[in-house]
């Protein structure tokens, strides 16, 4: 039987297996041109089914060492309603989005937001009015309906099993666990992001093989603390995953409007990342001060 470590080991190892495969069923559609007319869709969908395999992961896990884990107590234990989970739940995607409307703020000031592309995805060009406040409204719906839904599989994948274990069984510190996370989690987005190059050369025509991996390990260490926050002060898994779905719904969002310049592309590009880095970093100290409000509302 293995021990924490091995556990941690098996489950990173079968979640990378499962999401590799999807990404060669995606690349395979891709090149045998199957994917039709509406190859953003078919990447939506392969891409929600992939956000279940850290899920997957722990069943199968469950099925090699049963008296390590139990699938169904360790499933059923997170889903914990209350006062508390339920005020976080609601309150959960709220740091996200204003995350997000930080950052169209921000890239509007640097004078590098695409006012075209803005007015496509909300209706209108500048990033304070109805129209982007009617998308962050949507996103809110959306973090707390289907994708908090679609967010549970990875969450209980890389909060309730992941980092719980580094925490509370190995002993390491908040800090290394989150770095320890985020890493993982970030490079475990790659291979179905890279197999479907053509979508993201679409919504995000700036973009870079290097940049990859880069932007998702950074999002998803920057994410992980206030997520495991989430769990940790509610004991549920449902506050994180609608935080989580919060993310998914909006954070593509400053990516399609961003505008970068051919002749300073580096220097263009460098600036949005710094832009778009320090607007998500301020949910560290939102979600901090939700939980903490929370905490004292519900003593």
């Amino acid at each position: 039987m293995p021990g924490p470590v091995g556990l941690v080991v098996l489950y990173i190892a079968l979640t990378y297996t499962l999401n590799t495969i999807l990404a060669m069923v995606l690349r395979a559609l891709s090149a045998e041109g199957r994917m039709g007319a509406e190859p953003v869709k078919v990447f939506g969908v392969v891409a929600s089914l992939s956000m279940f395999t850290p899920l997957a992961s722990l069943y199968l896990l469950s099925l090699l060492y049963p008296a390590s884990l139990r699938f169904p107590e360790f499933i059923a234990g997170w889903l914990r309603l209350g006062a508390r989970p339920i005020a976080l739940f609601l309150l959960a995607p709220l740091p996200p989005i204003a995350a997000a409307l930080l950052c169209l703020g921000a890239l509007w000031v640097l004078g590098m937001l695409d006012a075209d592309r803005l007015r496509l995805a909300t209706g209108s060009e500048h990033p304070i009015s109805w129209g982007v406040l009617r998308v962050a409204g949507l996103g809110y719906a959306a973090g707390l309906t289907a994708n908090a839904v679609l967010a549970l599989g990875e969450e209980y994948g890389w909060r309730a099993f992941m980092s719980v274990l580094l925490v509370d069984r190995l002993g390491l510190a908040i800090p290394m666990s989150m770095l320890i996370v985020g890493a993982v989690w970030g490079l475990w987005h790659v291979p179905l992001v890279a197999a479907a190059r053509p979508v993201v050369s679409r919504l995000a025509p700036w973009a870079r093989p290097i940049h990859i991996p880069v932007s998702y390990v950074a999002l998803c260490t920057i994410l992980s603390y206030p997520l495991y926050l989430l769990l940790t002060s509610s004991h549920s898994i449902l506050p994180p995953a609608a935080f989580h779905g919060a993310v998914n719904a909006l954070w593509r969002l400053p990516q399609f409007v961003v505008r970068l310049s051919r002749e300073r592309m580096r220097r263009d590009l460098a600036v949005s990342s710094l832009a778009a880095t320090a607007s998500l970093s301020t949910v560290i100290p939102v979600t901090q001060l939700l939980v903490e409000v929370v905490s004292n509302a519900f003593q």
